[in-house]
């Protein structure tokens, strides 16, 4: 590569200029035509502000054309964009030995599949590749700091907060809220036993967070729970009863969207957890397991005294439901019709 003096750059020709130093910013040597117009340089330093100033003193569209130009970190040499000569001989000659470096070579094919989809959703998501030093960073490390990339919704930094999407305040809200619900009705028992933010990284906001929430629905009272055992005071679920239809009240059953929402809330996803691939679904090869409801001419109250559960207690006791059950089968035989218990339970501890 040939190398110029300060004073050559400075009485050369526009086009000997942009030969000299086009190659400066991927397949943008419009940024340095620019930066010609600012000679004569008193300094390397002044050459230098030229150059940022032409590039940020463009739209944003044409800045990110050289971020767009750059190679992408996981794709292989042959799957590159054409780059600048400079930049073809740069990555032939430290190519292999930067992946070396990096651990690219010892890479498992999980890992590697893992980072093609993150690098695919980075580039989706900004419109750019990503780009990330391989002399400084090994390839174990650039996935952790790539992930956290394409899940943050921004710097804490450079985001103002009014602009933020975060909804890790939020989710805070709701946590506090039902807290406070349990607090105020005696009746009501719940726990946030999880909570994941995602990224989970400092100076990063979040993208992303999950938490459950666990409803105590057991209809022993609170003087049960603290003086008899666990076997004495235990008396079912209430939501067994009147979970359900509750849920199924509130939506409308006529949109497939909502009943598909539905199976999987009640159905698909409760199996996948408790590991019962035979109850997310009515197939061949499954369990027959399913209920019918009937849609009553008014809603009806609930009430303590049609409870089915041990104790004459529930959350649900006052509530309205339009939706009455009208018989459930297990495994293709009746067990419970208006109502009632028709068969002896068949059930097993999991």
């Amino acid at each position: 590569m040939d190398t110029y003096s300060l004073d050559q750059l400075n009485k050369m020709p526009v086009n000997s200029f942009l030969d000299a130093l086009g190659h400066i910013f991927e397949l943008s040597p419009w940024v340095v035509a620019i930066a010609a117009q600012c000679r004569s340089f008193a300094s390397e330093k002044a050459l230098f502000a030229a150059r940022e100033n032409a590039l940020y003193g463009a739209d944003v569209g044409v800045q990110l054309k050289p971020i767009r130009a750059h190679p992408d970190l996981a794709a292989k040499l042959d799957q590159l964009p054409k780059l600048t000569e400079f930049s073809q001989q740069e990555q032939e000659q430290e190519q292999e030995q930067e992946q070396e470096r990096a651990g690219f070579v010892g890479l498992t094919l999980a890992l590697l599949e893992r980072m093609r989809a993150a690098l695919s959703a980075f580039t989706e998501r900004f419109r750019h590749p990503f780009i990330l030093s391989v002399t400084e960073h090994s390839a174990v490390d650039m996935s952790p700091i790539l992930e956290v990339r394409v899940l943050a919704s921004g710097n804490a930094g450079t985001t103002p907060a009014r602009l933020r999407k975060d909804p890790l305040p939020v989710a805070s809200e709701m946590v506090i809220a039902v807290n406070q619900l349990c607090c105020s009705d005696g009746r009501i028992g719940a726990t946030v036993g999880y909570f994941e933010v995602s990224p989970n990284a400092s100076n990063m906001v979040p993208r992303r967070v999950r938490f459950t929430i666990g409803s105590d629905h057991s209809s022993s009272s609170p003087d049960l729970k603290a003086d008899l055992s666990f076997f004495d005071a235990w008396g079912g679920i209430a939501g067994t009863q009147h979970g359900y239809p509750l849920v199924l009240d509130e939506f409308d059953l006529s949109s497939i969207a909502h009943t598909e929402h539905l199976q999987a809330l009640c159905s698909a996803k409760p199996a996948e957890v408790i590991r019962l691939p035979a109850k997310d679904s009515i197939e061949i090869g499954k369990d027959a397991d399913f209920c019918l409801m009937q849609r009553m001419s008014e809603s009806q109250q609930i009430q303590a005294s049609k409870l089915s559960t041990r104790h004459s207690r529930s959350a649900y006791v006052g509530a309205w439901c339009g939706l009455k059950m009208v018989g459930t089968w297990l495994r293709g035989e009746c067990v419970v019709a208006d109502g009632r218990l028709v068969s002896a339970p068949t059930g097993r501890y999991i």
